[in-house]
């Protein structure tokens, strides 16, 4: 289930009303990785996967004082980026590109925002011939929401956790909690 909410708060809030509801509701949110590692580590190492593109903002947050940088319209690898990274730093929020298709920003929590379709979409959106608006709202509709599927997808393929890392972390919570 995909929520669009300005805090993971208010999706919660969502989810427990429709709980209430429905009397039942079985979801939860997905085992995710440490974002912000990930994050730091494509930054530091220029190595990420090969359908995503490191774009030019980010926000580097300081784990000692809680100060946070931001940085826009630069060149996150270069050397002065880097020396941000150094220390007990790490990247709170980073801008990506998918696939020539989307941009986003993408946030420790797995939060999406800022989203922009890239000119390959508008170039296919703009390929199809309708009679109408509400045929061409229809076909937009279609394609972005096939987009941001495949999208959503490669997301959890690269931070959710592995189903044997998760059940693992799970086994040890409850070890912890028995003992």
């Amino acid at each position: 289930m995909i929520v669009d909410a300005a805090s993971a708060k208010k999706a919660e809030d969502l989810v427990t009303l429709l709980r209430k509801s429905l009397g039942s509701f079985r979801v939860k949110r997905p085992d995710l990785q440490t974002i912000p590692t990930l994050l730091t580590h494509w930054v530091r190492s220029n190595e990420y996967p090969a359908d995503f593109v490191i774009a030019d903002s980010c926000q580097i947050k300081d784990l000692e004082e809680g100060g946070t940088i931001s940085c826009k319209k630069h060149n996150l690898l270069c050397p002065e980026i880097q020396s941000l990274l150094e220390g007990p730093r790490e990247i709170s929020q980073l801008a990506l590109a998918w696939q020539e298709q989307v941009s986003f920003q993408l946030n420790a929590d797995l939060v999406v925002k800022s989203i922009r379709f890239l000119e390959l979409i508008r170039d296919q959106a703009n390929d199809l011939v309708t009679e109408s608006a509400q045929d061409r709202f229809d076909a937009d509709f279609v394609i972005m929401v096939a987009v941001l599927r495949e999208l959503i997808s490669s997301l959890l393929h690269h931070f959710a956790k592995p189903a044997e890392q998760a059940s693992n972390d799970a086994s040890s919570s409850a070890e912890a909690v028995n003992a």
